[in-house]
């Protein structure tokens, strides 16, 4: 079994979350947390983050002599028992963009930023042309 530490222990305020939900997230946290530490390049691509979460997963929880007519029932088993990858992306964001930590470097924050606007960009001339698609349709169920 992994120990997962984390730098600062965190405490969710009183919500109706489940201590199960509260429970999985603060470990994806510490492990996330952990990778991004060691692992420079996990800062910058959430596959190579998520790569490494099913690594630590699939030496925590799967560990052993593995041949290639067992590696599609284990990969299953570890996609099971990993974290969601979008579980792992909402992580991530949390500790860079909110906490200030771990942050990627210059050149993907860039990328990021203008990856970013393009999808906002994109999204607002998509909400924009599905209202004129509805205002010049009244047939149209939305």
């Amino acid at each position: 079994m992994v120990t997962i530490t984390t730098r600062r222990p965190f405490t969710f305020p009183q919500t109706n979350m489940s201590e199960d939900i509260k429970k999985e997230l603060d470990t994806a946290y510490g492990q996330v947390s952990r990778i991004m530490e060691r692992c420079l390049p996990a800062r910058d691509s959430d596959r190579v983050l998520y790569f490494q979460v099913l690594r630590d997963t699939l030496t925590a929880k799967h560990l052993g002599a593995m041949n290639e007519s067992v590696f599609l029932a284990t990969l299953s088993n570890l996609i099971r028992d990993a974290y969601a990858p979008s579980t792992i992306k909402r992580v991530r964001a949390e500790i860079q963009n909110d906490e200030k930590r771990l942050e990627a470097s210059e050149e993907v924050k860039k990328k990021r930023s203008g990856r970013q606007t393009a999808f906002s960009r994109w999204a607002s001339e998509r909400k924009e042309w599905a209202q004129q698609q509805q205002s010049g349709r009244p047939d149209v169920e939305r």
